[in-house]
């Protein structure tokens, strides 16, 4: 017989282990990371600025290439 609508499943026995799991988890206190939103922003500020110079560098590296490719008439598939 079909459940009436809104009615709530059986769990399963994958999901009664699951809630065992996270309740093991929910009941665990958070260690405390002194410092730790620091650290990450710091670090995203490295990054950040890293990261844009590598993208510079490489678009430069692309555009150089693609040059070079042109002006010695290496293509692929050029007929003539």
């Amino acid at each position: 017989m079909p459940d009436p609508p809104g009615a709530e499943p059986e769990p399963t026995p994958v999901d009664r282990r699951l809630e065992e799991l996270l309740d093991e988890v929910r009941a665990s206190p958070v260690p405390e990371a002194h410092g730790l939103t620091q650290r990450v922003v710091r670090t995203a500020r490295w990054q950040r600025g890293v990261r844009e110079a590598l993208a510079s560098i490489g678009s430069l590296s692309s555009a150089l290439a693609e040059g070079a490719v042109t002006l010695l008439g290496l293509r692929r598939g050029r007929k003539g």
